[in-house]
Formats: C-alpha cells, sequence, structure tokens
C-alpha cells in the first residue's frame, strides 16, 4: 500500500540519518507505467530506470509482506536489482552502489541494510577500543531480527527467466 511506501522510505531515511535535501527517484511515479516502451528502445541499461540508478549513492527494494516479495517476479524490478548487485550501474566515485531492502511486517518496518550504518559502524568503532561498549554488529543484528524469513526465502530464490512484465514490450 502507499502508507507500507511511506513508512518504509521514512524509516529508511531515519536509520540511514538522511537529510532533507537527500531524495529517492521512484520508478513507478517517475515514468508513465502504460506506455514504458517508449522509454526503453534497444538498450534497457539507456532507459531511465538504468540513468537514475546510474546517478543513485544506492536503492532501496521495497518488498511487500503478503505478496510476498512481488518485485522478486517483476522484469523491470530484476533488471534494477540486477545491475545494483552487479555494480554495472554506477557513476559514483565509491566502488558499487549500497542496496537495502525494506518491508512492512505486522504493521512495523523492517529494514536490511548493505552494510551497517554509519552509526553502527561508529559504534563498532568504539566497541573494538573498549570491548564493554556495544557492538554495532550486535545493533544491525537485532535491527535486522524482525524482517521476514519468508520475503527473505522469496528473494533468494529469485528465477529472473520466470519474470513477468505488464506488458510484451517491456
Amino acid at each position: 500500500s502507499v502508507r507500507d511506501f511511506i513508512t518504509c522510505v521514512e524509516n529508511h531515511a531515519k536509520i540511514r540519518s538522511l537529510s532533507r535535501a537527500d531524495t529517492y527517484w521512484v520508478c513507478a511515479y517517475a515514468n508513465n507505467q502504460h506506455e514504458l516502451g517508449k522509454d526503453l528502445g534497444k538498450d534497457p541499461m539507456k532507459s531511465s530506470f538504468a540513468r537514475a540508478i546510474s546517478m543513485a549513492h544506492g536503492v532501496l527494494l521495497i518488498l511487500d509482506e503478503s505478496g510476498p516479495a512481488t518485485a522478486f517476479t517483476r522484469i523491470w524490478c530484476c533488471f534494477e536489482e540486477a545491475i545494483t548487485v552487479l555494480h554495472l550501474g554506477s557513476r559514483q566515485v565509491r566502488s558499487r552502489l549500497l542496496f537495502d531492502i525494506t518491508t512492512v511486517a505486522d504493521g512495523h518496518p523492517q529494514l536490511l541494510t548493505d552494510g551497517p550504518t554509519d552509526e553502527e559502524l561508529e559504534m563498532e568503532k568504539k566497541h573494538q577500543m573498549c570491548p564493554l561498549q556495544p557492538s554495532g554488529w550486535a545493533c544491525k543484528n537485532k535491527r535486522e531480527a524482525g524482517f521476514p524469513a519468508s520475503v527473505i526465502r522469496k528473494g533468494l530464490a529469485v528465477n529472473v527467466t520466470k519474470a513477468e512484465a505488464s506488458e510484451e514490450i517491456d
């Protein structure tokens, strides 16, 4: 639902300590979903999907719990996931894009972050200096413990050859 989408984005921004100046590019709102063929051309790497990812610092994959994880069954979502994970889309100075995954489970946002957050990294540095301090990795594990296993299983079982599109041209 739109409410879950907003909840996930707000939670992500909070956990990643993003500022109001940071932005999200949302495919469903940025592209005419009924005329995607006009954007595609012959090379998907030149599509708005790939261009947006090439300018990003990371990708936030928002999954539905009830589907579960419909994005793993949609061909364009699989394309975006692939160029993110394979690092094909990054023009940024850093070597790769962050790939975070979120959903709402039992009414609460859950977030798997690609590595620890900045706050968790800082906690881990302090923990390494003084083992009595809390561990950043333990904090990350606790934060991610509520992510639904059913959604994770769906992601681990992705079969791109069976992914679907709304329109044949896609």
